[in-house]
């Protein structure tokens, strides 16, 4: 399974792509890039999937390590909690 996070322009909500073995979540292009950009961590959704009921979209930020370990802090965001660093 491979998974993705992708933004769209028009979109009104988060939604869900799912072409085996691919899962995407796609989010608003707005929503996505506030998110991205400030200090909210989440963002979470739910998705209609008909007659089979719901399913919940949690994203959240991978914060980087308090230890400034390279490697284990690879595509991640800076944390929060130590101003500095890991920035």
């Amino acid at each position: 399974m491979t998974y993705a996070l992708e933004h769209e322009p028009d979109l009104a909500g988060a939604t869900l792509r799912y072409d085996s073995p691919e899962v995407v979540i796609v989010l608003p292009e707005k929503e996505a890039v506030t998110w991205a950009e400030g200090n909210r961590v989440g963002i979470y959704a739910t998705v209609d999937l008909g007659p089979r009921g719901t399913l919940d979209l949690v994203v959240e930020k991978d914060f980087a390590c308090l230890d400034p370990s390279d490697a284990d802090n690879l595509d991640t965001f800076p944390n929060l909690n130590v101003p500095g660093i890991c920035a």
